[in-house]
């Protein structure tokens, strides 16, 4: 089967730094989506596949099974978390190949986990090439100073305590969040937690900013696994608005998704958030509209909250260049 192009995170799917040096103490997650969804017929092609490599994968103790979780296939996609494989980055590459060959793999992500001894859940490698990020601030002044100021060591884009979550189901059933290894997406200086600035009347360009965010939205979901680009609103829940802040001499703009519609359900247990893909096309939308390489972002609500009128939501803030010195 001719294979199209695979929507891959984190950028460079297994060529990525984080997975280099990667083995058998290792476990490495993998999850394939599939688009169109697959029939019948190739739902039994793609088990083929998984029980043919299962069987032959290199692994550095033979009488261990390759898989440290149950994998998980529906016509919508493929999940498995391995280990003990002698070199697994080659070995799980092999697996998307064989896959590409025997049905339609439209995305592929991954993440590396290291194992410890603890009993603790195995943590997510982090990328290689990431600088060392700041993660206390005596102030909010002090987190925005380092957001803007490129010359100094970047915030932390993401903290594990707040950004592993898990979703409940209408049936009461827990849904636990699948995390890659924490963003790093140059150009973009990517900061978690939005600044506290003041909202003031959009302008032409705010108007401009909410079309060109729609339109970098479609360029990139369009080479999804049949995801449709997720609706965005202003603070006061306007449909495709955005609004236009400010703070310390920065103009900046902010907007929210409501977080179910970021979900992308892996299996019956597990999820993820479409956060690199949505950093995608804000890292486009940034080169395009010539707007400061900086974005500010955070998750607002409970995911276990019981009253399904309050609905989680991710916050993004956009800024423009610095302000010409008075």
């Amino acid at each position: 089967m001719a294979q199209g192009s695979i929507y891959q995170t984190p950028r460079g799917g297994l060529a990525h730094p984080v997975f280099e040096g990667a083995g058998p103490t290792d476990q490495l997650g993998a999850t394939f989506a599939f688009w169109p969804a697959l029939d019948d017929a190739q739902l039994v092609e793609a088990q083929q596949v998984l029980n043919h490599w299962s069987e032959r994968a290199e692994r550095v103790e033979p009488d261990e099974p390759v898989h440290c979780d149950e994998p998980f296939l529906s016509p919508r996609a493929l999940r498995v978390r391995v280990h003990t494989l002698a070199h697994p980055r080659e070995a799980v590459s092999a697996l998307l190949a064989s896959l590409g060959q025997a049905v339609p793999v439209r995305e592929a992500h991954f993440a590396r986990y290291l194992f410890t001894d603890d009993g603790q859940e195995p943590a997510v490698i982090r990328d290689p090439t990431a600088p060392p990020a700041l993660t206390h601030f005596p102030r909010h002044e002090n987190y925005l100073a380092a957001v803007f100021d490129p010359a100094s060591p970047p915030p932390a884009s993401e903290y594990e305590s707040q950004v592993r979550g898990a979703l409940e189901t209408r049936s009461g059933d827990i849904v636990l969040e699948d995390r890659g290894p924490p963003l790093h997406l140059p150009p973009l200086r990517i900061g978690y937690g939005t600044a506290r600035a003041a909202f003031t009347p959009p302008d032409a360009r705010a108007h401009h900013l909410a079309q060109a965010l729609a339109g970098a939205l479609a360029r990139t979901f369009e080479s999804l696994a049949g995801a449709a680009p997720p609706p965005f609103s202003d603070h006061l829940g306007t449909p495709g608005a955005v609004d236009r802040v400010s703070v310390a001499d920065r103009v900046g703009y902010g907007f929210a998704f409501a977080s179910p519609q970021l979900a992308q359900r892996l299996t019956q247990t597990r999820f993820r958030y479409r956060e690199p893909e949505l950093f995608d096309a804000l890292g486009a939308l940034v080169a395009q509209e010539g707007l400061a390489p900086i974005v500010t972002w955070q998750r607002f609500g409970k995911p276990f909250a019981k009253d399904r009128t309050v609905v989680a939501m991710h916050v993004f803030q956009l800024w423009e260049p610095e302000a010409p010195a008075r």
